[in-house]
């Protein structure tokens, strides 16, 4: 299934719950080049392409049933402004997959805003990018190693212990990223199997 059809699929299934879909205008060669100049992440060819080709695609609870559920993998148009925001709770310190948590809690989450040597190697070699989250704490986030391919984590806002342990401490000694795109964007949309039940505090 491509991603086009994936789309569409959606906006059959979200359709009981009131969920608008989205898509963001493609980005011009112009605005890609800017963001590869602010954002201090090289960003891959797949990347680039859908930028081009597709723009950006969400899914966005407007509040008629309050399940707490948005999908979105951000546009260029967006990303620029919020990597030269200077107002810090709205401020994209850059694409690194830490600095993207972070800035999901409004950069607030002091687990994360520690300046360890891990957590700022990690920040430099994964690009973070795309979302799901099913409630006000639970989110599953698309991430993009060094070598262009995408994968998954999970992170929950009371649990950082599971976010290292389950993510963090192992991409910290070698990506475990083994999608493309287009698998890693399925894979967030149409999954709906997760437990985010337990938490570790």
């Amino acid at each position: 299934m491509n991603l086009e059809q994936s789309v569409q699929k959606l906006n059959l299934v979200f359709m009981p719950y009131e969920l608008k879909a989205f898509t963001h205008p493609v980005s011009t060669p112009e605005e890609i080049s800017e963001l590869q100049r602010v954002s201090k992440h090289a960003l891959p060819p797949e990347l680039l392409r859908f930028y081009k080709e597709i723009g950006g695609v969400g899914y966005e609870d407007i509040g008629c049933h309050d399940t707490g559920m948005s999908i979105r993998l951000l546009p260029v148009s967006i990303l620029i402004p919020a990597l030269q925001e200077t107002h810090k709770l709205m401020h994209l310190h850059s694409l690194g997959i830490i600095d993207w948590l972070r800035y999901q809690l409004g950069n607030s989450w002091s687990k994360l805003d520690r300046q360890t040597p891990e957590l700022l190697d990690i920040n430099q070699r994964y690009i973070g990018l795309g979302m799901r989250q099913f409630d006000h704490d639970f989110a599953r986030h698309i991430f993009i190693d060094e070598h262009g391919k995408f994968g998954i984590i999970d992170f929950h806002s009371e649990d950082y212990k599971s976010l290292w342990r389950n993510f963090l401490s192992h991409m910290l000694e070698d990506s475990t990223a083994n999608m493309t795109l287009e698998q890693a964007l399925t894979e967030l949309l149409e999954n709906n199997t997760v437990s985010h039940s337990h938490v570790t505090m």
